[in-house]
């Protein structure tokens, strides 16, 4: 990578080094990180430098208040503690906002990053760096990501077809739709996400159809959907906990709720704009 793919950051955040083993399955590491913003401060973009872009498999970008909890990173990516805002994949070196929009960073906030390495059959290292561009004025949009989550729920051993319904609560105002992240670990096959309108009507946003563990992607919409106020999202996710699946690790155990690749998630990450106070 030559260089910063938008121009040089406002901010540079260097993660934390982490080993990479030759071979194995890597669990996830999860790590807070500080960033001490003397001002609440938006973001119109966050820039991805892989340390090792060959072991890289996933970054997810979370900020926490200063005054969270002293507990796990893992426990502290939920709903009422912190806020995810950006992802990197392979080939997705920048994540920019729409025009004329910002997430905004409060001061003395701290990160939490979630990283999954894949092991590439040499043995390495990896310190990622992260940055962030701001907007030098308030915008017009506010970027906020609503998460369909499920926090605690079992996969019985050998069950094939488990199937989970999420719903959000209403929207207060009109919002904008953009772009998805569903996020399972290695059980889940499928989800689908749709809009149902304030008259009972739904309208289909996003169906992964084959929900593949190993390319956790963010799904953006070619033009963003515009929902009014009482809209409210709907979430269908599908796991499969059978030998069938290669990726279920432990087929003949009931899965639960977890940070580990043995463990299963239900965090489905939309994000929307809103127009600024």
């Amino acid at each position: 990578m030559a260089g910063w793919p938008i121009g040089e950051p406002d901010l540079v955040i260097d993660l934390p080094e982490n080993d990479v083993p030759a071979t194995g399955i890597v669990d996830f590491v999860y790590e807070r990180v500080p960033i001490s913003l003397s001002k609440d401060t938006w973001v119109k973009a966050v820039s991805y430098w892989p340390g090792d872009a060959s072991v890289l498999h996933s970054v997810l970008l979370y900020v926490v208040n200063e005054d969270a909890p002293n507990v796990t990173p893992f426990e502290l990516i939920s709903l009422e503690d912190s806020e995810f805002f950006s992802l990197f994949a392979p080939g997705e070196n920048v994540d920019e906002f729409l025009p004329n929009s910002g997430f905004l960073l409060p001061k003395n906030s701290d990160l939490v990053v979630k990283i999954r390495y894949l092991s590439s059959g040499r043995a390495t290292s990896d310190q990622t760096r992260i940055g962030l561009h701001f907007v030098d004025a308030k915008p017009n949009l506010a970027l906020t990501t609503l998460t369909l989550e499920k926090s605690d729920f079992v996969i019985p051993a050998g069950k094939a077809n488990e199937t989970f319904q999420v719903e959000s609560v209403p929207f207060e105002s009109d919002i904008l739709v953009e772009a998805f992240a569903p996020q399972m670990h290695g059980r889940g096959t499928s989800v689908s996400i749709a809009a149902q309108l304030p008259d009972g009507s739904e309208y289909p946003l996003i169906s992964v159809p084959n929900y593949n563990f190993n390319w956790q992607l963010n799904y953006v919409l070619q033009e963003p959907v515009s929902l009014p106020a009482g809209s409210r999202l709907i979430s269908i996710t599908t796991y499969d906990n059978s030998e069938l699946n290669l990726f279920s690790l432990a087929p003949d155990e009931d899965a639960v709720v977890g940070p580990t690749s043995w463990d299963e998630i239900l965090n489905h990450y939309v994000r929307t704009y809103h127009k600024t106070q």
